[in-house]
């Protein structure tokens, strides 16, 4: 909310130094500190989660990433563009074939071998 009308004030320039700063005082604002009798009293119910996956994650994740960009570079050229075209990039069979020169059918086939390829060398990952 602050954000939204700092905007409509003047364009902000520096995103990352406005959080650092409006952050702590919407925490502030939001939960108060609780005080009995001028006193405060620790929040015992709060809970932090750490939602960064663990190293072993970090490394299989690493791995599998290795392991697909080597399937990919085992592909032949044309049948890894135009893999990646239709799965990475989100382009259509019939623009992919336009600036190939093929038929759209032909499209189909590189791309379900591609697919057929790639799915066989990352058996198991």
């Amino acid at each position: 909310m602050r954000l939204a009308c700092c905007e409509l004030e003047r364009a902000v320039e520096n995103l990352d130094a406005l959080l650092n700063q409006s952050a702590p005082a919407q925490q502030i604002d939001t939960h108060p500190p609780r005080t009995k009798n001028g006193e405060r009293v620790a929040l015992d119910d709060v809970v932090v989660v750490d939602l960064a996956p663990d190293a072993d994650a970090v490394l299989l994740g690493k791995k599998r990433v290795d392991r697909i960009e080597s399937s990919l570079a085992r592909l032949p050229a044309r049948t890894r563009e135009t893999f990646l075209a239709h799965r990475v990039y989100g382009r259509t069979y019939t623009d992919i074939a336009g600036d190939l020169g093929i038929s759209t059918n032909a499209v189909e086939k590189l791309i379900a071998e591609a697919t057929l390829q790639v799915t066989c060398w990352m058996e198991g990952w």
